[in-house]
């Protein structure tokens, strides 16, 4: 009876304190604990072999397969994946397999697109369906971060929006330089305003790769000209502003810029 009172003691003050059983496990002894990782461990493994074993499957018998047969088994995973992710969101105990299954929705769901447009398309350019592609995608991401909050929702967004506007650019004919410098100073921009807001842990890849990208492009327009000092004008005052925003990943590709 000791026992039994002891739970409903702390069933009474989880209640009272809001407290999720989570919160209490992660209190406990490590010996106590240690099990439930090992077994999220082995569950992990065992889910990749058995996701790499369904993809060696469908490769190995992707010439047998229909026309909606190849769209089902691609892009039906996907939408159930995020439907799930974003029904678990609600579910305290089924929290944890939200992240995971919108990142494989993140990759089955464009391959679906792309499958089905491969599939069922009546011919025209192929910009026109990445395009469709990954407006979905960005507005698909949109609203599972709305709904979750989770960073990486953030990350699949920015992707899928810069590659829809790369392959836009690429699609009416404009010079890759000027692509590199006009997506690259956007991702510097996206990262100089993520630095200060609540997405700060994104802000480093937007600050490296952004600069990069802005900086190949622009050194490759001014290069054998009167002007191709102003590439290292422009990586020196990167690294200057990487000192006032104190980024230490501004500064480590203005660095590289130099060299």
């Amino acid at each position: 009876m000791r026992r039994e009172e002891a739970l409903d003691r702390i069933v009474a003050l989880a209640a009272e304190h809001d407290l999720s059983a989570r919160d209490i496990a992660a209190r406990l002894p490590a010996s106590t604990t240690g099990g439930n990782r090992l077994t999220r461990l082995l569950g992990i493994v065992g889910g990749v072999f058995v996701f790499a074993g369904l993809c060696a499957l469908i490769g190995l018998q992707w010439e047998a397969l229909n026309a909606s047969a190849r769209v089902i088994i691609t892009l039906g995973p996907g939408v159930s994946c995020f439907i799930l992710a974003l029904l678990a969101i609600d579910d305290e105990r089924r929290q944890h397999v939200s992240a995971p299954l919108l990142w494989i929705a993140a990759l089955l769901t464009p391959t679906g697109l792309l499958v089905a447009f491969d599939e069922f398309g009546r011919g025209g350019p192929w910009q026109a369906a990445v395009l469709i592609t990954c407006a979905t995608l960005v507005v698909q991401y949109a609203v599972a971060l709305a709904r979750t909050g989770y960073l990486f929702c953030l990350f699949v967004i920015a992707f899928f929006a810069t590659s829809f506007w790369y392959v836009l650019l690429d699609w009416i004919d404009m010079d890759w330089r000027w692509i590199a410098l006009t997506l690259g100073t956007a991702w510097t921009l996206a990262g100089l305003h993520c630095q200060r807001s609540r997405h700060d842990r994104l802000s480093p890849m937007f600050l490296f790769f952004g600069p990069l990208a802005a900086l190949s492009g622009w050194f490759d327009m001014v290069q054998g000209s009167l002007i191709e000092p102003s590439f290292l004008i422009a990586a020196v005052g990167l690294v200057f502003l990487g000192v006032a925003r104190e980024s230490r990943t501004l500064n480590v590709a203005g660095t590289l810029a130099i060299l």
